[in-house]
Order: structure tokens, then sequence, then C-alpha cells
């Protein structure tokens, strides 16, 4: 499951979880800091629910990768971006491959329900430790998809 280390600053907000503007101002930082939450807690569910299945699942922030991500952006914050990007960023091969190592590594086999920070485990928001609000998050993806 792909995430990124902006999953520290989210916050499922389950008042407004589709960030419609009704309770909270919609940024885009703020949902894809939320979705990314999101995917970490998923991903320590779904370890949870294939615990002694031999299926592993892990959550993955691959580094700062060149990706269109930014592309919305204008003004001073586009261009500050694009020249980050272009400094600072992996190219999205390099992204691929942090993708491939966790997926097939013999050096990560059995490991579950981790959040990996490019090819090592490391500690994600601890909201995402927080049960009842994975459990509740979900039950409310179930819903959302007819299940």
């Amino acid at each position: 499951m792909l995430s990124s280390e902006t999953q520290r600053s989210g916050h499922i907000n389950f008042d407004d979880l589709q960030l419609t503007g009704r309770y909270t101002r919609y940024t885009m930082m703020g949902a894809y800091a939320q979705s990314k939450l999101a995917n970490v807690m998923f991903t320590r569910s779904l370890a949870a629910r294939l615990k002694n299945s031999g299926v592993t699942v892990n959550a993955l922030h691959p580094g700062l990768i060149a990706t269109n991500l930014v592309r919305g952006l204008g003004g001073p914050l586009g261009i500050f971006a694009f020249i980050f990007n272009l400094l600072f960023a992996s190219s999205p091969e390099v992204g691929g491959e942090r993708i491939v190592y966790l997926a097939t590594s013999s050096e990560v086999a059995g490991v579950t329900g981790e959040y990996f920070d490019k090819d090592r485990i490391a500690a994600s928001n601890p909201k995402a430790l927080d049960e009842q609000t994975a459990e509740r998050l979900w039950q409310l993806s179930q819903e959302a998809v007819g299940l």
C-alpha cells in the first residue's frame, strides 16, 4: 500500500470524511495527508484480518518521487515545488524499485502490518495505531463500496 510521510500530519475527519467543506476547509495537502494516514490504517487492519494466511501487507513511503502530484499548484508555490522536485526528488524508477523490494525481498518476507520508509520499518503517525478509529474507517469503507 503506498503511503507517504505526509501521513504524519493526517487526521481522519469522520464529520466530513470527503472534505466537502461542510465542517472543514478543503486543502489539497489536508486531503492527501488524510488519505495517506487512511492507507496506513487500512494496511494494519488488513494485516490483522489476514494473520496466519501467509499473505503480508505493508505500507510504504517510497521517498520523494518526481511525479506530477503538485502539477495543480500555481504561482510561487508551484514554481518552488517544481524546482524542489528537480533538485531533490528520486526518479519514478527508484520509487518502483522500492515497491518491488518490499513485495519480493526475502529480507522482509513474513513482515506484515508495518509502515516502511523506503526500505526500513519506521514509526507511523500514532493515530494509525488507534484500533477503534481504524475499525470505524474499515466499516465506512465497506459501506462505501457496498460490502
